[in-house]
């Protein structure tokens, strides 16, 4: 079995800066707008941006009671050339995904499955870089707060597991097969 994990695109929030000059009484004004786009303080390492995230075979006997989790694989989202000088002090990565019903609502915090027999019957889940804290889909990591931005190079490591709906336990409805989920990731800086 194994789980194919397709990562990418890079978001990155703009800063505009506006001179606003006051008016001197009666005489004509001239307003100034002078935008300056930055340029984002670190780049995505070429391999962080197509991961595939492979779990250990299991059973279907392993998600037919609780906890039905298998252990957990860790991925990296690696920056580079990183410049703590910059204006921006922290780094934030989104996770963008198809939430999986079955989960109820705990949803927001699994992977749906994106096909195969399993569908709906497991989800994917991830764990945030301090390797406890689930991470909300369509929320910044690390409770919202992001990373502090370093010099150079900066790993961002994730974990991925898999665990069985609750219904799949109940109805021990897991069987053979291959499966596979999507996630992408946005970076942002502020």
């Amino acid at each position: 079995d194994h789980m194919v994990i397709y990562f990418y695109r890079e978001w990155v929030k703009i800063l505009f800066f506006m001179l606003i000059f006051l008016p001197v009484a009666n005489a004509a004004t001239t307003m100034n707008f002078d935008g300056t786009l930055i340029d984002t303080p670190c780049r995505i390492d070429q391999p962080s941006l197509n991961q595939n995230v492979v779990f250990l075979n299991s059973t279907p006997r392993d998600y037919w009671k609780y906890p039905a989790v298998r252990p957990a694989e860790k991925f990296t989202i690696k920056l580079i050339q990183c410049d703590a000088k910059s204006l921006w002090k922290s780094v934030k990565i989104k996770f963008n995904g198809q939430p999986e019903p079955e989960m109820g609502a705990e949803q927001q915090k699994y992977l749906t499955l994106s096909s195969g027999v399993n569908k709906s019957k497991l989800a994917i889940g991830l764990i945030d870089i301090d390797g406890n804290q689930r991470i909300t889909l369509g929320e910044n990591h690390n409770g919202g707060n992001g990373t502090q931005l370093n010099d150079g190079t900066m790993l961002l490591t994730f974990n991925a597991f898999v665990e069985a709906t609750p219904k799949a336990i109940q109805e021990k409805s897991v069987v053979p097969g291959v499966y596979n989920a999507t996630v992408e990731f946005e970076v942002s800086y502020e």
